[in-house]
């Protein structure tokens, strides 16, 4: 593997290109690419134990589950036993998109939610009076998953790979063509040299503009953001709870983008198809600070805030490119260098103001809302990032996120409802259709007084229009209509 120089100017030369032909599902501009990805990484969708899930989230203010560690830490001091829970699920998502044909792609994931420990110790055992319980938590919540495949596909007749290459090749000798794109497509002879322009113009051997071809383009994602929390949390006289988390982040990333176009009208004499082919690898670590405090107004009302501080984390990036064209009776590949790239970026601050009714110790109402502000977003060196930290402040700003959830006991049965509204992060108001609304539900099952089982579910829907094409010669000036799906299923063993 080859290693490269990570300057600048190397850096956002091939981040151009990965842009242009294989921006994700966010595509907002050539200087956002890094920002498209600090962007999905600050996203959180809803994941964790199932009664978390169920509840959409707003438990800010009910507490007594591990999953509130990452969200309102004061949520632990609610626990009066030491417990254990474990939650793993089944994520499933779902992309449609409509442009020259209408596809559909999807791909499924097992993985854990949450998984934790709490224990507790009684400090006054004749009063209801000074400090009750002091807990300490350990243990693992899933913030968000990029579990994704998306599908595009349609014959046109308007351009070709070829030629976008051999035009973006023109006036440069075959010694300085980019490593990840033109380099590639004069290797595998999808382009050539014209004989006589000393070596500096170029002319595709493949289709051209004007020649019916099938063009698809896949893109297929893992990965997730977790993280460790260490937790500890008092209860004040059964009225006043206080918590910390401290969470170590580490998130995993990859994406393989496939740019495939196809003669499948046998227009153009002895050439075939050739496959564009880029993979993006992203991990990372950091650590984050987190604050909250609920307090029981009435034995019925409760409220909580909590206030979370960046996200810091250090990025280690590798992206690779390789290219394969198929004539008849002969094919031809070529693979770029590994280029790695390390950078810091910090994600944004973020608050959440909670409330919780419980009625007879029947059913409880919880109602929160969070503000997170993605012009936060910052990346270093500063020096190197001169033109992601301005795009960041004009692209991006505040997100609503507003929960609702409701949980009934039926003696020894739970059931829950919840709904989650997560507002477009980006501040244009042409970008304002990607909204995200989170539907869920659940039940629960008390089969000892010391052991609970749940299981939840959660739909998520977003959608909006994007230039997917957008720099590849205007392969689609009309934004594209895309919806996403993911649902998710997950059951809890509270112990």
């Amino acid at each position: 593997m080859m290693k490269l120089s990570n300057s600048k100017g190397l850096n956002v030369g091939i981040r151009w290109v990965l842009f242009l032909m294989f921006n994700g599902f966010f595509s907002i501009g050539v200087q956002g690419q890094y920002s498209e990805d600090a962007l999905r990484f600050s996203m959180y969708n809803l994941q964790g134990s199932s009664r978390f899930v169920g509840m959409g989230g707003a438990m800010g203010a009910v507490g007594a589950d591990f999953t509130t560690a990452s969200y309102n830490p004061a949520g632990i001091g609610f626990f009066q036993r030491q417990a254990l829970s474990l939650s793993p699920g089944l994520n499933w998502a779902s992309t449609e998109s409509d442009w020259l044909s209408r596809q559909n792609d999807s791909k499924s994931l097992f993985q854990f939610g949450s998984a934790g420990l709490v224990l507790t110790r009684r400090s006054n055992h004749d009063s209801n009076q000074g400090l009750q319980f002091f807990n300490f938590s350990i243990g693992y919540n899933r913030l968000a998953s990029f579990n994704q495949r998306i599908l595009l596909s349609g014959e046109q007749a308007t351009h070709s790979l070829g030629s976008y290459f051999a035009a973006t090749a023109n006036g440069s000798n075959p010694g300085n063509l980019d490593l990840f794109s033109t380099a590639l497509a004069f290797q595998t002879y999808l382009i050539d040299s014209i004989p006589g322009s000393g070596g500096i113009s170029y002319e595709p051997l493949g289709a051209t503009n004007g020649t019916q071809v099938q063009i698809s383009r896949q893109i297929s994602r893992s990965g997730s953001h977790g993280e460790v929390v260490i937790n500890s949390a008092i209860n004040y006289a059964h009225r006043f709870y206080l918590g910390a988390t401290v969470g170590i982040h580490r998130l995993d990333f990859e994406q393989e983008s496939t740019l495939l176009e196809r003669d499948v009208q046998n227009t153009v004499p002895v050439f075939e198809s050739v496959e564009w082919r880029d993979n993006l690898q992203v991990s990372g670590t950091g650590f984050s600070f987190k604050l909250g405090a609920i307090y029981r107004i009435t034995d019925a009302w409760r409220i909580g805030l909590s206030l979370h501080s960046p996200v810091f984390l250090s990025i280690e990036e590798q992206f690779s490119s390789r290219m394969n064209t198929q004539f008849t009776g002969s094919n031809y590949t070529a693979v770029s260098p590994t280029l790695q790239y390390a950078y810091d970026v910090n994600l944004p601050w973020r608050w959440q103001l909670s409330s919780a009714f419980v009625l007879k110790k029947k059913a409880i109402l919880g109602l929160e809302y969070e503000q997170v502000n993605y012009a936060g977003i910052s990346f270093a060196p500063a020096l190197d990032f001169t033109q992601e930290n301005a795009f960041v402040d004009t692209a991006f700003g505040l997100s609503h996120i507003a929960k609702l959830g409701f949980e009934y006991r039926f003696e020894g049965l739970y059931a829950r409802l919840g709904y989650q509204f997560q507002s477009s992060a980006f501040f244009s108001s042409q970008q304002s259709s990607f909204h995200n609304h989170i539907f869920s539900g659940g039940i629960g099952w008390q089969l000892r007084k010391w052991i609970t089982v749940d299981g939840a579910f959660a739909l998520h829907h977003r959608e909006g229009r994007q230039s997917v094409f957008e720099g590849y010669g205007d392969l689609s000036p009309a934004p594209v209509l895309m919806q996403n799906f993911l649902f998710q299923v997950s059951a809890t063993l509270f112990f």
